[in-house]
């Protein structure tokens, strides 16, 4: 499952957004789909399925 990165409200968004998609970017295709997967898995169990 993922993290949960919670910010210091003194950081500028724009470095925040900034670092989301490098780390979005760095990421491979095989890893972008497991974590849609992952995401539709917490989707039927919250949903009580």
């Amino acid at each position: 499952m993922g993290k949960l990165t919670l910010y210091d409200t003194s950081i500028p968004r724009e470095t925040i957004v900034e670092e989301r998609e490098n780390l979005y970017l760095s990421r491979t295709v095989e890893q972008h789909f497991f974590g849609v997967l992952q995401l539709n898995y917490i989707s039927v169990r919250m949903n009580g399925g």
